[in-house]
């Protein structure tokens, strides 16, 4: 038996871009069974209380259409009676997605932690996802899942779900780009070094997804300067380039030097370096594990190198890139990259 939503309680609970779901406003399967769920009463406040299930399905959605090519944060409060054993050993999913045959967006969340009583935001950063442009239905469909285990579960109170619209960065380019003109270039040993402020990055003008350094510092040739800090994205990718100077043939090695913050998350996917010699050149590639980076810094590939060969374009392009999981990250900090060579034939 479904609790369906009760369109009395459906009042207007959007607010400048802002909703609302109260209990009663979700579709809760089973919720209309007082031996599983204990609804609230009409036009209260009060949470929807699980008294057992082994269906955990709790659904919601808006009639009206979302704004195409905006992007929205979705997060569900809740906070629990009891610490069910379960809780510790199956997570639960909060999905959505923009139409029906939209691709749906999830997270994975782990209830085990959450103290008895605490009344919190999950997922800790929300679910955020971007309506598509092309979209032809932009109605939003969300959810709260646990369905797999097939064990029974209680002690969780549901007491509201909340979707807001995100403002876009004050910057009319989200995007940063380095000066093509600023080369830390090395004449004697051959060697390009890149700040942070020396990268192009996807997003990078946008406080929401990175932090940059102050530029004033970024002019010091110290070692120590600050680096660049991911707050979260779903698409990493950081690049470089050696510029006008003339590069000579011969194996460069690259490597970028990073660290984590201690509440990074969500690098359990594989990262890579990539590079090229010369805009129509072959890539070369190599797959890097970002989730054994710790709070101290690490030069990531261990050995990484392509071949510049003796051409008209020779220009070294290169960057780090996460781009295909479609899984949110955060924490990463960047410190420099260094391109070197050419190295000595062995």
């Amino acid at each position: 038996m479904t609790g369906a939503a009760d369109p009395a309680e459906e009042k207007d609970g959007k607010d400048k871009g802002r909703w609302t779901f109260k209990p009663r406003q979700l579709d809760i399967t089973w919720g209309g069974d007082s031996k599983y769920w204990k609804m609230p009463e009409e036009g209260t406040d009060d949470p929807a209380e699980l008294l057992a299930v082994v269906w955990l399905e709790i659904k919601g959605s808006i009639s009206e259409p979302l704004s195409k090519g905006k992007r929205y944060a979705l997060s569900f409060k809740i906070s629990k009676t009891y610490d069910d054993p379960v809780w510790e050993t199956y997570p639960v999913y909060m999905l959505a997605k923009v139409g029906k045959k939209g691709t749906s967006n999830w997270e994975k969340i782990n209830l085990g932690e959450l103290r008895v009583g605490d009344i919190i935001e999950i997922p800790s950063e929300k679910l955020l996802f971007t309506v598509p442009e092309k979209a032809k239905d932009t109605t939003l469909l969300f959810g709260l899942y646990e369905l797999w285990s097939g064990e029974w579960k209680e002690g969780l109170r549901i007491h509201e779900a909340n979707l807001s619209a995100l403002k876009m960065s004050s910057s009319s380019k989200p995007h940063y780009e380095a000066d093509p003109e600023k080369n830390r270039y090395d004449k004697d040993n051959n060697c390009w070094t890149f700040k942070p402020l020396d990268f192009n990055i996807i997003w990078g003008s946008d406080k929401r997804y990175w932090n940059l350094p102050d530029p004033d510092q970024q002019q010091s040739s110290a070692d120590d300067t600050a680096p660049v800090e991911l707050v979260q994205v779903c698409w990493l990718e950081v690049t470089g380039t050696t510029g006008k100077t003339p590069v000579k043939p011969g194996r460069y090695r690259i490597k970028f030097e990073v660290s984590m913050k201690g509440d990074a998350f969500g690098w359990n996917c594989p990262v890579y370096v990539i590079a090229k010699s010369g805009k129509k050149g072959r890539y070369s590639w190599k797959k890097i594990d970002l989730s054994e980076v710790k709070t101290e810094s690490k030069s990531v590939p261990p050995d990484f190198q392509i071949d510049v060969k003796d051409q008209p374009d020779n220009t070294i392009y290169f960057g780090l890139y996460e781009v295909w999981s479609g899984k949110w990250k955060g924490g990463l900090r960047i410190h420099k990259a260094i391109v070197e060579g050419p190295l000595p034939q062995t």
